[in-house]
């Protein structure tokens, strides 16, 4: 129901495997459920929800060390954080998570991390960095083979068509490029420039 957009039954679905979970003592798929109840819940605009979601499944996972889990619902968070407006504690919690997913290596991660950035590089008013940031996305879900999940691609096609529209296609294609070309260590460094 997540991957499909159906966020009504994906979010009942999501509370009780939660629950479900947490009970059963497993908080490293309760955080997993939390995590993914807490996009549900911003896609809904149901923040507060959202926010005690991501945060949650942050806690267990910092209490069993999962450093990509943690990288996760930091995301989460920074999605959030932009979301709501808070651009700079947007901007700090994305860093992070992005730093945590490239010390694990985790690729799926670093992109979800770079579309994040993207659609926060929009909200900033910088169309060059929003492009640079879908140019790293794309190309580390094309390595992966993992597109985009269905939930993000309107929000994702729209901070795209925004920065296509600012910068027009030569200048787009420029800075699409150079993200595409980066390296983990290179996103990493790009994404700590303000």
């Amino acid at each position: 129901a997540y991957e499909t957009g159906d966020l009504e039954q994906a979010q009942q679905w999501l509370e009780q495997s939660a629950h479900d979970f947490a009970e059963a003592g497993n908080s490293a798929e309760a955080a997993f459920a939390l995590t993914a109840l807490g996009r549900v819940a911003m896609h809904q605009e149901r923040y507060d929800v959202s926010r005690a979601a991501f945060e949650n499944a942050l806690e267990r996972r910092k209490a069993i060390d999962n450093k990509r889990g943690i990288g996760d619902s930091l995301n989460g968070l920074g999605r959030l954080e932009t979301a709501e407006g808070n651009l700079d504690k947007a901007r700090t919690t994305l860093f992070e998570s992005v730093q945590l997913q490239r010390e694990v290596g985790d690729k799926k991660g670093l992109a979800m991390g770079a579309e994040a950035a993207a659609i926060l590089a929009t909200a900033r008013g910088k169309p060059e960095r929003t492009a640079t940031y879908l140019g790293t996305a794309d190309r580390l879900r094309k390595e992966i083979a993992i597109p985009r999940r269905p939930i993000d691609i309107d929000q994702l096609q729209d901070v795209e068509k925004k920065a296509r529209a600012a910068l027009g296609k030569e200048k787009f294609g420029i800075a699409y490029a150079a993200g595409a070309a980066m390296s983990a260590e290179e996103i990493v460094a790009y994404a700590s420039n303000k």
